[in-house]
């Protein structure tokens, strides 16, 4: 810990004051994982000795663990008592489990312990349908290691936090991470603050207020009384200054930097976050869309189904695969992962408004009216903009009626990147609705500014009519400038 006056609620007024405190480098946690204790068919028996060996390589790969290797913890086979294991290795945590094999499928249950009370401070259970070794090192052990990864974090902040903060982190990190837009009503935010009220020097926290303030800037409107791009501007400033080291940071650093358009940082800072943690899964998520949208849809839709295999309640992951695999036609993973999003309270307005802006560029007026149905029962502002955009394509108003909507959610964003999204729904409707050349001004209006989205550019239906109207090619050469700087910083 740091000592200095408390850094959090991040306020208007201590937006631009500078915060004198600084970074402690933290010692590198040593964590020993036990070989896996096998049950099953004694011709399955190798699997508990492949998933630990599997484990321990994943788990030596993040930045500030400190993992022995299995020729040193294979002694501990049978001597499971943590203290003794932590003592004769120098480590602060101990993983032991089971590996449990029946039929097609295998379980795996791991625990995580301090290694100096002895005590179980976190357990997980993760079941995978195949007892295929390689199988199972490919889909299970990368989730397994991220989930230790966070718990190890934490345990290094566990004695000196106060238990209602933990609780508080956890809670806004669930919602942050689960839902798809974060909570607009600031919700993780709001819980994030009164965390680092009681315990201000909790890095985690510190970082993850970072991510959150970028949340409700890119989906909030314009507060008079609070400026949410400083407070977030000033949130990351304070994570890169205090938790640096924190993969969440490194993931805010890039959220914000692709707003300002500077594409090297943002690239910079994805490639740290990963080397911090490898499976970072939202991260790996955000990286994902970026690669779908600016060009590089082959490697992003992979990312983001690696994205949800570890986290499975990062079901927001599945939101660009959805829009993606639609844009490419691929109709059966735009279904598998629609299934799953609107089968989630928290996805099912986004879900929906993506569900009608598909019907509408397969031309499908069924599927719109009764998306369209379904979304008008959500009072989200969103909800109610593309329920007009599918009134529209279904003829029962006129397109050029809701421009004034439109324009004004655009005066009320501070986002670049959002207004850009605004632009395209825009454009879309216009162009469906025979006003092509209305729908190429806001194309325009997003290609000057913030839109990364080629995918959508080259294969979107709805903007088929502006393809062929002058200034269209100029927009499109602006956006792919933008999408070669963003790959080319990766490899600077």
């Amino acid at each position: 810990m740091t000592g200095g006056h408390t850094p959090a609620p991040l306020t208007s007024a201590s937006a631009t004051r500078h915060t004198p405190r600084t970074s402690t480098p933290v010692p590198k946690q040593g964590v020993a994982i036990l070989p896996l204790r096998f049950q099953g068919p004694r011709d399955s028996e190798y699997l508990g000795d492949s998933l630990t060996e599997a484990l321990i390589d994943q788990l030596s790969r993040v930045r500030g663990l400190r993992v022995p290797g299995t020729g040193v913890t294979a002694r501990f086979r049978n001597e499971r008592d943590p203290r003794t294991v932590g003592h004769e290795l120098g480590v602060e945590l101990v993983v032991e489990g089971t590996v449990q094999s029946a039929g097609p499928s295998v379980r795996v249950s791991v625990r995580l312990l301090e290694a100096q009370s002895g005590t179980q401070v976190w357990s997980g259970r993760f079941e995978y349908a195949s007892t295929d070794a390689f199988e199972l090192q490919d889909r299970l052990v990368p989730r397994i290691a991220e989930e230790l990864r966070g718990e190890a974090v934490l345990s290094a902040w566990r004695a000196s936090t106060p238990t209602e903060a933990l609780a508080l982190y956890r809670q806004a990190n669930s919602l942050l991470h689960g839902a798809f837009r974060g909570g607009r009503d600031g919700g993780p935010l709001l819980l994030l603050e009164s965390c680092l009220e009681q315990a201000p020097d909790f890095l985690p926290a510190v970082a993850l207020h970072a991510i959150a303030s970028l949340r409700a800037l890119f989906m909030g409107v314009k507060d008079p009384q609070r400026d949410s791009a400083a407070l977030a501007r000033a949130s990351v400033e304070r994570a890169l200054r205090l938790a640096p080291e924190q993969a969440d940071t490194q993931l805010a650093r890039a959220m914000l930097a692709a707003q300002l358009d500077d594409w090297h940082t943002a690239v910079t800072s994805l490639r740290t976050a990963l080397d911090i943690a490898p499976c970072h899964a939202p991260t790996l998520q955000y990286l994902g869309s970026l690669q779908c949208e600016a060009g590089r849809a082959d490697e992003g839709l992979v990312r983001l189904r690696l994205a949800y295999d570890l986290s499975p309640t990062l079901v927001s992951s599945l939101f660009e695969l959805a829009r993606c695999s639609a844009l490419r036609g691929q109709m059966e993973d735009y279904r598998w992962a629609m299934e799953r999003l609107t089968a989630s309270p928290l996805h099912r307005t986004a879900a929906e408004s993506l569900r009608v802006r598909v019907a509408g560029w397969t031309r499908n007026m069924e599927e719109l009216r009764r998306s369209k149905a379904v979304a008008a029962t959500d009072p989200d502002y969103i909800a109610t903009m593309v329920g007009r955009y599918a009134s529209a394509v279904l003829g029962e108003v006129d397109v050029l009626e809701l421009i004034p909507m439109f324009d004004e959610a655009l005066s009320q964003t501070n986002s670049p990147r959002f207004a850009s999204l605004l632009c395209q729904l825009t454009a879309e409707v216009m162009g469906l609705c025979g006003q092509p050349e209305v729908g190429l001004k806001y194309f325009r209006r997003a290609a000057e500014t913030a839109l990364i989205d080629l995918e959508w550019i080259d294969r979107c239906p709805a903007i088929e009519p502006l393809r062929s109207l002058p200034g269209f090619a100029e927009g499109r050469l602006q956006v792919r400038a933008r999408v070669e700087a963003i790959w080319h910083a990766s490899v600077a």
